[in-house]
């Protein structure tokens, strides 16, 4: 019996849809100025380095938080990736025995890091599924492609899991790129260094640069400082998601989506000789 990838397809372009429209609401909400550093300057008294030292902070304002939804549409995108793996096997298992798995049956796609791990699994999750296309399967596993934790199948199975027995996926804005200059100096001095805070999801008051500045006075006088600054925000994964902090929500669902479009269509074309269905991002 010919397997049938038609629900598949509709899954894959659904979850390809649902990122797009993701994406732009994203970069309409970036576009709305939802962030705006601000610079505090703090005089430190009795230094001995100079007669005027003064620390300083640049800080994230958040004047608008993320939207809540886009947890909701994450993990409707994340659902639908997942299951079409799993329906892909459930396809393959026809295919080779001309009957659906058995209702209690424990027919999914693994995903796991060692193949230890993975030959314990194929024993109930691939079972009916030919000998071929388990060492297939096998293949694109992130303990053959070398990758690891950092494969975006690996990912998927962290989103996954955590949609479906924890919590919503968190999102927070990040300092994608940071610079900042100050003003012309009105009395001389010297800003031997400045630090930049590293990437990840920031909350309002979050400090992401400091420093600290010598003079004989006040190097900009007593009049409010201007900080001219370079930013640019992108929207990542909150700290508490597991392994995807540093990755943005895009890139990394777009990441995911691609690796699940490449599997499957791999097994279909091994199985049936033809693509699956239009790629990842046609209409």
């Amino acid at each position: 019996m010919l397997p049938s990838f038609d629900g598949i397809c509709l899954k894959l372009k659904r979850a390809d849809q649902q990122l797009n429209a993701l994406h732009r609401d994203m970069r309409e909400f970036l576009d709305s100025d939802p962030y705006e550093p601000t610079v505090q300057f703090r005089r430190i008294r009795g230094a001995r380095e100079a007669p005027c030292v003064m620390d300083y902070s640049i800080r994230m304002i958040v004047k608008k938080p993320c939207r809540r939804v886009w947890s909701a549409i994450i993990g409707e995108i994340i659902h639908n990736l997942r299951s079409a793996l799993d329906h892909a096997v459930y396809q393959l298992v026809i295919y080779r025995t001309d009957r659906p798995p058995a209702d209690d049956a424990r027919t999914q796609f693994p995903i796991c890091l060692n193949p230890l791990r993975f030959n314990a699994n194929a024993l109930t999750m691939l079972d009916g599924v030919s000998t071929h296309t388990t060492g297939l399967i096998e293949q694109m596993q992130p303990f053959v492609t070398g990758e690891g934790e950092k494969s975006p199948l690996w990912h998927l199975n962290k989103l996954s899991n955590i949609d479906k027995h924890r919590t919503l996926h968190l999102t927070g804005g990040t300092v994608e790129a940071f610079n900042f200059s100050f003003p012309p100096v009105v009395n001389p001095g010297y800003v031997p260094q400045k630090h930049i805070r590293e990437q990840g999801a920031f909350e309002h008051n979050t400090e992401i640069a400091w420093g600290r500045m010598f003079s004989d006075r006040p190097m900009f006088g007593y009049d409010q400082v201007k900080v001219q600054r370079q930013v640019a925000f992108d929207i990542v994964f909150d700290q508490r998601t597991p392994l995807l902090a540093e990755w943005s929500v895009i890139g990394t669902l777009r990441a995911i989506a691609d690796r699940v479009f490449d599997c499957i269509d791999t097994l279909h074309r091994d199985s049936l000789g033809t693509a699956v269905c239009l790629p990842i991002g046609e209409s």
